[in-house]
């Protein structure tokens, strides 16, 4: 996760949390994982799951890139890996929340690039004031 380049010990370990529960509870967990199985080798991978009470709705909670790798389209392939089992599990819409923080904007670009649109974006939702930003993905 280190060479992902997590901007924060709070965000660091969230991702962790997302991981372990991933690995610890297989498919029981409502964290599903491109890569799972060497998630802690590998990058790109992405995390994800259904949402739960929405029924195909389902959340994209991180895409996770090599900082080496970056700007090269990469994090566009972890999307697209993601997009098959969503796919197969009739998924219709994909969210993914991120602040509004400039640190951020390359992340936005990265989910906007290949089709997620701005939903909402809500003032002093996130740490220290900053705004929140949820995008969206229509599959069907």
């Amino acid at each position: 996760m280190a060479r992902a380049d997590i901007s924060t010990s709070d965000e660091l370990a969230i991702t962790s949390e997302l991981v372990h529960e991933g690995i610890a509870r297989g498919r029981a967990s409502c964290y599903r994982f491109t890569d799972a199985e060497s998630v802690e080798r590998v990058l790109p991978w992405a995390c994800y799951g259904p949402t739960p009470g929405t029924g195909r709705r389902h959340d994209l909670y991180r895409i996770a890139v090599d900082r080496g790798l970056r700007g090269r389209g990469v994090g566009r392939l972890a999307q697209a890996r993601l997009m098959v089992p969503i796919g197969e599990a009739g998924g219709e819409r994909i969210r993914a929340d991120t602040s509004g923080r400039d640190i951020d904007a390359a992340t936005r670009h990265c989910y906007r690039a290949p089709g997620y649109g701005k939903l909402a974006e809500l003032a002093n939702s996130c740490r220290g004031g900053d705004d929140g930003v949820i995008d969206v993905k229509e599959l069907v």
